[in-house]
Order: structure tokens, then C-alpha cells, then sequence
């Protein structure tokens, strides 16, 4: 049993992983263009970021403990399970109400990233290499918001008390590939910035 569970995570590790990269070259081979391209020398970015710190403050206000980034890295039903029982019903409804509000904080964090991406991939010359992983990269951030989206459906599946231990597991590792796409995408930007200093 516990032989055919440790082969059933690792297939959907290869399944997520697989998943990611796809995601990311269809973009690139179907999209050369990113729609956001016309907006980077607009006011957006900014407007963007503005409206992203604004609900990272109240994401912060409703933040439970255990925090609802440690319960999307519980990664098993037992860890997640005890979790809950630290927050009680308040607690559960907080995060709730946490993962609810970030299905709009994710579709705007992943395009204000992806405007400063692409804003940066600009100042080089077309066609080089950092403009193209900027571009490349500035995709990579709707692939996270799409991770983000199965994560936050996992982690509610968990608190409105489904008890499957793939709930947690896809959540975690969700988690750490939509946090691999944003730190490549802060990456860029501050090698970026170095670099046209």
C-alpha cells in the first residue's frame, strides 16, 4: 500500500513538473507576442503594484497560525489535519476567506510581474537573450497564477473536509513550482536591473 502511494506521488510529480514545462513552451510557441506588451510603458505596472500590496495588507489581516503559506506546504493529510485543528472554526474561515481573495491577488500579482518582466526584456536589444527570457519568463508567471489556482482549490478541498492525501500533496507541490516561477521572474529582474546600471 504504502509502495503503491510513494509511486502514485511520484507519477503526479512527473505529471506536475511535465505539466509546467508544456504550459510554458505552448505559451511561448502559440503567444510570441505577450498581450501585456503594449501596456509596459503605461501607467499599469505601477497601478498594478499598487493593488498588489494592497491585498498582499489584507491577505496579512485574515493570516492565521499556523499561516496559510505553511498550510500549502503541509504537504500530508496529517500535517494539514493538525494545522486545522490549531486554527478552529475561526480560524478555518479565515483562510477560507485567504484563499478566496487570492484568486484575484493571483491573476494581479502574475500580471504586474510579467509587466516589469517585460519592461526590463525591452531595454535590450530584440532578440538577444535577456530579452528573450524576459519575455519567456514573463509568461512564466501566468503558469504560476494557473499552479496558484490548483493549490488554493486543493488546500479548500482539505478544509471543507475532504481527507485524501493527494489534496495536500498536489498543494505542496503546487506550491513549489508556482514559487520556482515568481523567484526566477524576481531573479531576472534584479540581474536585469544590474545589469543596465
Amino acid at each position: 500500500m504504502g509502495k503503491d502511494r510513494k509511486s502514485s506521488k511520484t507519477n503526479y510529480l512527473y505529471s506536475i513538473a511535465g505539466l509546467s514545462l508544456i504550459l510554458l513552451k505552448m505559451t511561448e510557441d502559440y503567444f510570441p507576442k505577450h498581450p501585456l506588451q503594449k501596456y509596459i510603458h503605461t501607467q499599469w505596472p505601477i497601478i498594478g503594484l499598487a493593488v498588489m500590496i494592497a491585498i498582499f495588507l489584507v491577505l496579512k489581516f485574515l493570516d492565521t497560525t499556523p499561516s496559510i503559506v505553511a498550510f500549502e506546504f503541509a504537504y500530508d493529510f496529517s500535517t494539514a489535519e493538525s494545522m486545522m485543528a490549531a486554527w478552529g472554526e475561526d480560524g478555518k474561515t479565515n483562510a477560507r476567506w485567504s484563499i478566496y481573495i487570492d484568486f484575484i491577488f493571483l491573476v494581479v500579482y502574475s500580471s504586474t510581474i510579467a509587466l516589469f518582466l517585460l519592461r526590463a526584456a525591452s531595454r535590450f536589444e530584440a532578440n538577444s537573450m535577456w530579452s528573450n527570457a524576459g519575455k519567456l519568463i514573463a509568461w512564466g508567471q501566468w503558469d504560476a497564477a494557473l499552479f496558484d489556482i490548483v493549490e488554493n482549490v486543493m488546500m479548500l478541498l482539505t478544509i471543507n473536509g475532504a481527507s485524501s492525501w493527494v489534496n495536500p500533496w498536489v498543494a505542496y507541490w503546487c506550491a513549489v513550482f508556482k514559487f520556482l516561477f515568481l523567484g526566477i521572474g524576481v531573479l531576472y529582474l534584479i540581474a536585469a536591473w544590474l545589469k543596465m546600471r
